[in-house]
C-alpha cells in the first residue's frame, strides 16, 4: 500500500467545558519527495555545487592534458632526433681511421654526449645494446693511443739513430733522447691502461679479451726489445768513450748507431713493430664488423621504437 500524498504538519485546538481538547484546524502539506535520503532542494543545491566545481576543475584538467600532450610531443621529437644522430654517428665511425682525430671526436660525442641522453629516455633495450658499442669503442680508443705511441716511439728511435756522425749530434742528441724516453713512458702507460681496462657487458668482454691479451703481450715485448737496444747502446758508449763525459750525448748516438747497424736487436724491434702493426690491422677489421653488426641491431630497435611513437 502506497504512502499518503499529504501529511499533517499542524493542529489548532480549543479546550471545551469539560477540559478536553477539541480540534479546530488541521494543516496538511504535500509529502516531499526524497531521493537517496535527500530532499529535492538538497539535490538541487548539491547539483549547483557540482557544476561550480566542474567549472573550476574541468579547465584545469584540460590544461593538464594539453601540457602532457605537449611534453609527449617534445619527448617524441627529442627521441627521434637523438636516434637519428646516434645512427649517423655510428655509421660514420666505421669510415674514420682508428686513432685519427676524427675518430676521437666521434668517440667523445658518442660516449659523453649521446649516451647520457639515451639513458634519459629509459629505453633499456636501446641502452643495453649501446653499452656493448660503448665497451668496444672505449677499448678501441685506448688501443689507438697505444698504437700511436708505438709509431711515435719508432719515429724517435729512427731519428735518434740518424744523428750518428752529425756534427750537431751533441746539441740535438739530448733533446731527441728525451723525446725517446717520453715515448717509452707513453708506451708503458698505454700498456697499464690496457691491462686495467674493464667492460660493462659480457659481449664487450668477449670481443676485447683476446685483443687485450695479445696487444698487452706485444707491448711488453716491445719494451723489452727497446730496453735491450739502450743497454747495448750504453755498453758501446762506455767502451768507446770511457773518459770524456761531455761527449757522452754524441757518443751515445754513435753507440746507438752501432747497435742499430750491427746488432741483432733491431731485427727484434722490427719484428715487434710489425707484430703490433699486424694486430692493429686485424683489430680494425674486426672492429668494423662488430660496429656494423651492433649498429644494425640498434637501428632495428630504434625503428621499432619509432613506429610505436607514431602509432600513439
Amino acid at each position: 500500500m502506497s504512502k499518503p500524498e499529504w501529511i499533517e504538519t499542524r493542529k489548532e485546538c480549543d479546550v471545551n467545558e469539560e477540559g478536553k481538547l477539541v480540534v479546530k484546524k488541521v494543516t496538511l502539506e504535500r509529502r516531499k519527495r526524497i531521493y537517496l535520503g535527500l530532499e529535492r532542494k538538497d539535490i538541487i543545491d548539491i547539483s549547483i555545487r557540482l557544476i561550480s566545481l566542474g567549472a573550476i576543475f574541468i579547465p584545469l584538467l584540460l590544461f593538464y592534458k594539453q601540457q602532457k600532450a605537449e611534453r609527449d610531443k617534445q619527448k617524441t621529437f627529442f627521441q627521434l632526433e637523438l636516434y637519428s644522430t646516434t645512427t649517423t654517428e655510428l655509421h660514420s665511425l666505421t669510415n674514420k681511421p682508428l686513432g685519427s682525430k676524427e675518430f676521437d671526436l666521434s668517440k667523445n660525442k658518442l660516449l659523453y654526449e649521446i649516451y647520457p641522453k639515451l639513458r634519459l629516455l629509459s629505453e633499456n633495450v636501446v641502452t643495453d645494446t649501446f653499452l656493448v658499442l660503448k665497451d668496444i669503442i672505449g677499448f678501441s680508443s685506448i688501443l689507438s693511443k697505444a698504437f700511436n705511441h708505438c709509431d711515435t716511439l719508432k719515429k724517435h728511435l729512427g731519428n735518434y739513430a740518424e744523428l750518428a756522425g752529425n756534427k750537431d749530434a751533441g746539441k740535438y742528441g739530448i733533446e731527441t733522447e728525451q723525446l725517446l724516453s717520453q715515448s717509452m713512458q707513453n708506451v708503458t702507460n698505454s700498456q697499464r691502461e690496457i691491462l686495467q681496462w674493464t667492460t660493462e657487458t659480457e659481449p664487450g668482454r668477449n670481443f676485447t679479451k683476446d685483443h687485450k691479451r695479445k696487444v698487452e703481450e706485444a707491448l711488453f715485448t716491445l719494451r723489452n726489445d727497446v730496453d735491450s737496444v739502450f743497454e747495448s747502446m750504453r755498453l758501446n758508449s762506455l767502451a768507446n768513450y770511457p773518459y770524456d763525459r761531455l761527449d757522452r750525448p754524441s757518443s751515445s748516438i754513435d753507440s746507438l748507431h752501432i747497435a742499430v747497424s750491427n746488432s741483432t736487436i733491431p731485427d727484434q724491434l722490427n719484428f715487434s713493430f710489425d707484430r703490433l702493426h699486424s694486430l692493429k690491422s686485424n683489430y680494425i677489421s674486426q672492429l668494423n664488423n662488430q660496429t656494423q653488426y651492433y649498429t644494425s641491431k640498434l637501428d632495428s630497435i630504434m625503428v621499432e621504437s619509432t613506429k610505436l611513437l607514431y602509432s600513439k
